[in-house]
C-alpha cells in the first residue's frame, strides 16, 4: 500500500495511518506531507537587515504555538483562501509560490491516490491534537525530551538537539516536555531539529512501545527499575523459548571461545528503553 505513493516512506505511513478511524484526519495530513515534501516555503532576505526583521514578523502571524507542522497547515490554508492573489500574496508575505502551488499539486495526487485505494479523506475539524496524535504514531523514533532552554535530549541516542530560531516553538516561555521531529538540520557541532511539534508522553509510550516505557506515578525509581529488568527477563524467556533445539543446532559449527557476539534482540529493546 505504501509503494503506490510517490512520497518518502515515513510520510508514506503517516498519511495512511491517519485514515484510521482513531485519528481521521487524513485532510489534513495529506497537506502537512505535502508541504514537508517541498523545499522550505520561507523566505528570508540575509541581504537587507530590514526586510530580514520585516519577513521574521510575518512569518510570526503564521506560527501556531507548540507545533511547526501546524504552521505548515496553516499556510496552505491561507494560501488556498488567496489563490486569485497567490502569486502576489505569496510575495507580500515573503514565501516561495512555486514551492507552494507544488505542494498543491502534490495534495491533488495524493487525494487521487487515498481514493483509489478506496481509504477514507476526512477532516479532524477543529480536534488538531488528533493531527499531533498522529504524528506521534509515525515518528515516535525522532522524539526528544526538553533538557533546558532551547535545547533537547533525543530520548533513544540522548544526543543533545537544539531548536531552529524559525521554529514557532523557539523563544515561547514555556517549552513542551516532549516533542517530535521530521528531520534533523547539521550546522557546525550543532544539531538543530526541523518541523518540531508538542507531543503527549503517553503517546510515545503507546505508540513506540519497542523504545518507550511509561513510569508510573505512584512507583519509585526503584521499583521502576524492578518492573523494567521483570520485563527483561519475560523478553529473554521468550526468547528462549523461541530458540531452535539443541539437536537442530548439531550440524551447525562451533563458533570461536573469543568471538564477539552481538547482544540479543531482548537486551538491545531492554538497553534502548528509558
Amino acid at each position: 500500500m505504501m509503494s503506490k505513493l510517490p512520497i518518502d516512506p515515513a510520510l508514506s505511513k503517516l498519511l495512511i495511518l491517519s485514515t484510521l478511524s482513531k485519528f481521521n484526519c487524513s485532510q489534513e495530513i495529506a497537506i502537512i506531507v505535502s508541504m514537508l515534501s517541498i523545499p522550505p516555503i520561507f523566505v528570508r532576505p540575509t541581504n537587507d537587515a530590514n526586510l530580514m526583521k520585516k519577513s521574521d514578523s510575518v512569518r510570526e502571524k503564521f506560527q501556531v504555538a507548540e507545533s511547526d507542522h501546524l504552521t505548515l497547515l496553516n499556510v496552505y490554508n491561507q494560501f488556498a483562501k488567496n489563490k486569485r492573489w497567490a502569486s502576489s500574496w505569496c510575495q507580500q508575505n515573503f514565501l516561495h509560490f512555486k514551492s507552494l502551488r507544488k505542494a498543491r499539486e502534490i495534495q491533488v495526487q495524493l487525494i487521487q491516490i487515498l481514493k483509489s485505494m478506496k481509504l477514507p479523506f476526512v477532516s479532524c475539524g477543529v480536534h488538531t491534537d488528533k493531527v499531533l496524535e498522529c504524528l506521534s504514531s509515525s515518528f515516535y523514533q525522532n522524539a526528544a525530551k526538553f533538557k533546558k532552554y532551547g535545547e533537547y535530549q533525543n530520548l533513544r541516542n540522548g544526543l543533545i538537539m537544539r531548536l531552529h530560531p524559525t521554529s514557532s516553538l523557539y523563544g515561547m516561555g514555556d517549552l513542551p516536555k516532549y516533542v517530535i521531529y521530521h528531520d534533523v538540520m547539521l550546522t557546525g557541532e550543532k544539531q538543530f531539529m526541523n518541523y518540531v511539534s508538542y507531543v503527549n508522553g503517553e503517546w510515545l509510550a503507546e505508540f513506540g512501545g519497542i523504545f518507550y516505557t511509561k513510569k508510573e506515578k505512584s512507583m519509585t525509581a526503584k521499583e521502576n527499575q524492578s518492573l523494567k529488568e521483570s520485563e527483561f527477563k519475560k523478553l529473554l524467556e521468550l526468547e528462549m523459548a523461541n530458540k531452535p533445539s539443541v539437536n537442530s543446532r548439531a550440524d551447525k559449527p562451533k563458533s570461536e571461545p573469543n568471538s564477539h557476539h552481538k547482544p540479543s534482540f531482548a537486551r538491545r529493546r531492554f538497553m534502548r528503553r528509558i
